[in-house]
């Protein structure tokens, strides 16, 4: 992209962030970031997507949202990946395929979004036909859960409980759920109150 239409783009799309944020007018703000969108602003793409999946300013269209996120999601916008895996997974707004929906939360859980590797093991969990898919949990848990994610800190806590993926460890199952129930999870503060005390020598 030139120099000059890359900067034209960029006006175009913080317009519509100015209109998306400060104005809170999203109607005006869908119109700049659909032209920006068309001069290849990634993330007018995504919020083109943003506004018709959650019907702001305008009506609800599934279709368009998916279409404008594929968009974002071809250029590696990790937000447009983990929402198309997200509508792939659930069969909302396309048909249900359980091999976009891992291949899109990958994609964004590789880029580094904490809610993507949180939900692409997840998917690992409630999807035990897939090859190793304990230790795939695990390995995607991990990160989220290291940045003080209580919903991954929970299912880390749930995985070390019974021995999925790692060595069996009810000790430090029960520090991590009880850091997910500290940080708001109610489902932790529930499985804390089911599980039997732990005895002296337990592990």
């Amino acid at each position: 992209m030139r120099k000059e239409k890359r900067n034209n783009a960029v006006a175009l799309y913080n317009l519509g962030c100015y209109y998306y944020n400060a104005r809170r007018d999203y109607k005006k703000a869908l119109l700049w970031f659909r032209l920006a969108a068309e001069k290849g602003i990634t993330k007018a793409k995504y919020f083109s997507g943003l506004i018709y999946h959650e019907g702001m300013g305008v009506q609800k269209d599934l279709q368009k949202a998916i279409y404008w996120y594929e968009k974002a999601a071809r250029d590696g916008d990790e937000y447009a990946q983990y929402n198309l895996g997200y509508f792939y997974y659930t069969g909302e707004g396309v048909k249900k395929n359980l091999k976009l929906a891992e291949l899109n939360f990958f994609l964004s859980a590789a880029g580094g979004y904490a809610a993507a590797q949180f939900s692409l093991g997840l998917f690992y969990l409630n999807n035990r036909k897939i090859k190793n898919w304990d230790n795939c949990a695990v390995f995607w848990f991990k990160a989220p859960a290291l940045r003080d994610m209580p919903c991954a800190q929970k299912a880390l806590g749930v995985c070390y409980y019974n021995g999925w993926g790692v060595k069996q460890n009810r000790k430090k199952a029960v520090k991590l759920l009880k850091k997910a129930a500290e940080g708001g999870d109610e489902e932790a503060k529930k499985l804390l109150a089911e599980i039997t005390p732990l005895k002296k020598g337990d592990k």
